[in-house]
């Protein structure tokens, strides 16, 4: 049995929430993705592509919601967080 911090189970969560998002439930979607986030920030720390990923998606929901204030700060650490691949920095 996989846990909630497995990656196929936080793959699955970030995936429901993109439905939840495309559906119109944008609070539901903020949620899981905060989840999904928080749990990658542990499992594979705050600056591996895939935690990118997931702050990169909660930036746009909380767009979709109004909550500019929230997304900006979220999005320049983005852009500005170097990627690394198996030691390779991808800027």
């Amino acid at each position: 049995m996989l846990g909630p911090e497995h990656p196929h189970t936080l793959i699955a969560k970030g995936l429901l929430a993109v439905t939840l998002y495309k559906r119109g439930d944008l609070a539901g979607a903020e949620k899981l993705e905060r989840e999904v986030l928080e749990a990658r920030e542990r499992v594979v720390g705050p600056e591996h592509p895939y935690t990118l990923g997931a702050k990169g998606n909660l930036a746009y929901t909380l767009k979709k919601r109004g909550a500019a204030a929230l997304r900006g700060p979220i999005l320049h650490f983005v852009r500005v967080t170097p990627w690394k691949l198996d030691g390779l920095k991808c800027n």
